[in-house]
Formats: structure tokens, sequence, C-alpha cells
């Protein structure tokens, strides 16, 4: 005999149901909402942190260039210098950003203006020290030399380019021992243009050394020049008022040995007061003029000597 069993026609309860899966599902869905809060307020947080610093950096006093300091100068060029960089950090870039914000200061462009506007510069070097420091290192040129035409004069450097007007008194000229090279051509002068062969300058500087301590000669007004390509230079002779002609075809030491022989053995150092002008412009050969004295019947007398 058989017994039928009685089937539960309950509904079975779905996985989903279950309490333990569903507070899972929950608190993932909780915790993704979660993430994308805390993504947002951190991605917030960056946002005004790095506008903050922006702000700072582009707006905020402390980073603005508030001294300038200049070295390798004297005094009053210090304060010249220091002047024109100020007046270039002034004023604001599209009327919002100051000049003088630390990140924006350029030291190249400041070295260009400053050799640009100051010719007695010959090197300039601009750094920035933070926050708010520019540091100028600057050279100045090296006066070689005096260069005078149409009756102004200019510093010549050694490399022969006139560079700078000689803003200096005759005394002081003389007091430095500057050499004057007189351009009776009257010619141009460009600064930072004209220039002078290094070789002439070499020339008139060893003559004047010769002249000065080896013969103890004294000349007035500088050495004179027809013109610079000449190569010639005349110097007048301020005892006894002639006037020596040289070229710089011969070498000093040549000149040195003519000059020599020609005033001990030809002219004689006593006659000196006599003679007009010697010319030793040709190598090997000395011209002189003596002045004419009251037996004379001509008005002068001219020599020439192969030496």
């Amino acid at each position: 005999m058989f017994f039928l069993k009685k089937k539960s026609f309950e509904p079975k309860k779905r996985k989903s149901q279950n309490p333990k899966v569903y507070l899972t599902v929950q608190k993932k869905i909780e915790k993704g909402k979660t993430g994308k809060s805390f993504r947002f307020l951190r991605v917030l947080i960056t946002f005004v942190f790095f506008l903050t610093l922006g702000y700072l950096a582009l707006f905020s006093p402390f980073l603005e260039i508030t001294t300038v300091s200049v070295r390798g100068v004297e005094l009053n060029r210090e304060i010249e210098i220091s002047r024109k960089v100020n007046e270039l950090l002034s004023g604001k870039y599209a009327n919002l950003i100051k000049k003088n914000n630390f990140l924006f200061v350029r030291p190249k462009l400041i070295e260009e203006e400053l050799l640009k506007n100051f010719n007695r510069l010959s090197k300039a070097e601009a750094k920035k020290i933070f926050p708010n420091l520019i540091l100028v290192s600057a050279v100045e040129r090296k006066a070689d030399l005096v260069l005078c035409s149409s009756g102004i004069c200019y510093l010549v450097d050694e490399n022969g380019v006139a560079y700078s007007r000689a803003d200096i008194s005759d005394e002081e000229l003389r007091e430095r021992n500057f050499l004057t090279l007189v351009d009776e051509s009257a010619s141009l002068v460009e600064i930072g243009k004209t220039k002078i062969d290094k070789d002439f300058i070499e020339f008139a500087k060893k003559m004047s050394l010769i002249l000065k301590d080896n013969l103890n000669f004294n000349w007035e007004g500088g050495f004179y020049t027809p013109a610079l390509v000449s190569g010639e230079i005349f110097v007048r002779i301020t005892e006894n008022g002639w006037i020596l002609k040289l070229s710089q075809q011969t070498p000093p030491e040549e000149i040195y040995k003519m000059l020599v022989a020609l005033i001990d053995q030809e002219i004689k150092r006593e006659n000196l007061s006599n003679l007009e002008y010697l010319d030793l412009r040709i190598k090997g050969k000395a011209y002189y003029k003596m002045k004419p004295n009251e037996n004379d019947s001509a008005k002068f007398q001219l020599y020439g000597k192969s030496l």
C-alpha cells in the first residue's frame, strides 16, 4: 500500500532575498557613493590649493623684487645701473601681472639692456636670488687711450673701440697718464663702432715710453695723426718746440736708435732749439729742417740722411 507524500506548495525563497547578500550589496552601493564623494572632495581641495598657490605666485608681494644690488663698478655708475634695472622692472604685463614678479623677471633681458645703455660696461650678469633680490655683476671697460676728433674726446678700450665720451677733465687725464691721440682729419667718431688698429695703438704707446723714459722728451697736446688709417703720428716736443714725425712702418726700437744717432752725431743736442722738424716716416731715412738764423739768406735748410 502506497502512501503519497504531500508536496509542499509553499513558494521557494529566492537567493536575492537572502538578508546577508542584500546587506552586502547595500554596503557596496553606499561605499561607491562615499568613494565618489571623497574623490570629488579631493579634486575640489586640489583645485583650490593650486588656485591659491597660483594667486600667491602671481599677485603676492612676497615674490616681488624689492632690492637691486650692483657690484664691480664705481658708486655713481652703481646708482645709475640700479635705477635702470628698477625702471625695467616697473609696470605690468597686460595690466595684470607686475614685471617685478620673481617668476617673470628675465635676467638675460636685463643684461642686454644694461650693455645697450651703458657703453662703459664690457660685461653684465644679472642673477635672481629668491625671493626678492636681483644681483648685477658688471665689468667696466678699461680706457687704454683717449681719442680726440673735432674738439670732442672719447675713451678707447684695449681693443681699440671708442666706447664713451671722455667726460673727465684735462687735469684728470694727465693724472691718469692716458695717452691722447688727436685726429687732425676731424673724422666722425661713432661710439661702439669707431675702431683704431691695435698695432697702431701699441706703436703709439711704445713711442710714448721711449720718448719719455729713454730720451727724456716731453710733448704737448698729445700725439697727432693726419688720419687714423695713415699709421703716422706727429709729436711736438715741448722743450724746443720742434716736431717729430713718425710712421708705424718703422719699429719703435729702430726709431730710438735713429734718434740717438741723429741727436748725438748729426744735429747735436745743443742745436735742438734750432730744429723745426725731424721726419723719420721713411724707413732707413731721416729728413730734418732747421730754423733759419740771421746769417742765412735762405728761409730754411732741409737735410736728408740715409741711416
